[in-house]
């Protein structure tokens, strides 16, 4: 029957499984609305210390007014009252609104008539307080005035100071809460760290149970499967399963025999053409190693890179290392720079220039043996690429004979050009001569008229 064991496998890890997405979708739910209400608490709570600490500034703001008047006169340190007046009235209602707010989210009862106690007695304190203000900014002259004085030690340590140590009671009380509502985010986590590590566990031992349960079913055919392929990897082509299982394994089984029988044929054919074709590369092999050995030039390969360096040898013939004196080993262990002459070296960087432009270059240069004969050459070297790096195919050919019969030219030319010069010269010491001859006898012509 087709996809049995997929059939079998689907329905049973699907029923082991849906019962713990159910155990674990209702615990990751309450959890969620649990961080859910305790966050919108701690949020709530954040912004209420705020307002709190709003407050308290605002409580401590208000009394700057009337006693820099006092101390100083200045009728506007009245406005700046007036602008404090109205900023503490804004956070007198912001707490109201807030105290609303937890009151119908469901805050602790006493908590909350705590807070509402507070309020009113700083809403009282206000009132005392900026009635104690008018009649200060009421006198003319505050400046050292007992009544005025009076009604500024009235107003801080009767009302102001008490509110604002009541406000800090109550910004103690939101601390105390928000470290609370932390404390129960951080148990919610880690009691939900610990369902899921649980959860974990649980479902890793069902899953193992399931892997063994079923391992006993399948692990002999797939231990025959195994080992059957093992073989034909090994190049036992003649191999067949036998496994009579009614599913997929089956059908694996006898899809393996028949590739099996199908690589049997292929390998065969195959074996054919790749020693047909093995043949075919060992001559093209030998006819190029005949042709690059059996040139009369020293053959030299080097790679270059993209910024003109030479690199070593790749490839070398038997001229270039009987003329030079290396083996073949030596050789491509070594670079241009170790072969040339070392006056050499800055034709070379232009040969290298000119190599880049033209793709081909002809020059003359002086290679120097291993034991140190120098052996004037001609450079036909070519730029081609090969697998993406830039390769350069240079054939040396021995001048020696030819600078030898140049230099006897030379020298024939040498010896001409001081013969022309030694002829030159005496015909005009000749001709000097002759020209005393004449004033001579001119001289003694007329010393015989004389």
């Amino acid at each position: 029957m087709s996809f049995k064991i997929r059939t079998k496998l689907a329905i049973a890890f699907m029923s082991m499984l849906f019962f713990f997405l159910v155990f674990t979708g209702i615990i990751a739910y309450y959890n969620q609305q649990a961080i859910y209400n305790i966050n919108k608490r701690v949020e709530a709570i954040s912004d209420e210390k705020e307002i709190v600490d709003n407050l308290r500034l605002a409580m401590d703001r208000i009394l700057m007014p009337g006693n820099d008047y006092i101390i100083t006169g200045d009728r506007g340190y009245f406005d700046e009252f007036k602008k404090n007046s109205a900023d503490l009235e804004d956070y007198l209602k912001n707490m109201e609104a807030a105290l609303k707010r937890l009151e119908a989210d469901g805050h602790a009862a006493s908590k909350v008539k705590e807070k509402r106690e507070i309020l009113e007695y700083v809403k009282t304190a206000w009132q005392n307080i900026r009635e104690i203000s008018l009649k200060i900014f009421a006198i003319a002259d505050p400046v050292a005035d007992k009544n005025a004085a009076r009604l500024m030690e009235e107003m801080d340590y009767k009302w102001s100071y008490p509110a604002v140590d009541r406000i800090g009671k109550w910004r103690k009380i939101d601390s105390k809460e928000q470290r609370e509502a932390i404390e129960a985010a951080q148990a919610t986590w880690v009691r939900s760290w610990m369902i899921i590590i649980a959860g974990s566990i649980i479902l890793s031992a069902i899953g193992l149970s399931f892997a063994f349960f079923y391992a006993r079913i399948f692990t002999r055919p797939i231990t025959d499967i195994h080992n059957g392929v093992d073989k034909m990897a090994a190049g036992d082509l003649k191999i067949r399963l036998d496994i009579k299982t009614g599913d997929e394994l089956q059908q694996l089984s006898n899809a393996m025999n028949e590739m099996a029988a199908q690589l049997d044929g292929l390998y065969s054919n195959m074996q054919a053409m790749v020693e047909e074709k093995t043949r075919g590369l060992k001559e093209s092999e030998e006819r190029y190693r005949r042709l690059f050995e059996g040139i009369n030039d020293a053959v030299f390969v080097l790679p270059l890179t993209s910024d003109g360096i030479p690199g070593n040898f790749i490839e070398v013939n038997g001229v270039a290392c009987n003329r030079l004196g290396y083996t073949r080993e030596e050789l491509l262990n070594m670079s241009l720079q170790d072969i040339n002459a070392p006056e050499m070296a800055g034709n070379i960087e232009a040969a290298i220039k000119e190599l880049f432009v033209n793709k081909q270059v002809m020059i003359e240069r002086i290679h120097i043996a291993k034991n140190g004969r120098r052996i004037p050459v001609e450079i036909n070297a070519h730029l081609f690429e090969l697998k993406g790096r830039q390769v350069v195919l240079s054939l040396a050919r021995d001048i020696t004979e030819r600078k030898r019969r140049e230099e006897k030219i030379q020298e024939q030319m040498d010896y001409l050009e001081r013969f022309q010069k030694a002829s030159i010269n005496r015909e005009f010491r000749i001709k000097e001569l002759k020209d005393r001859i004449k004033e001579i006898e001119e001289e003694l012509k007329r010393a015989k008229g004389a």
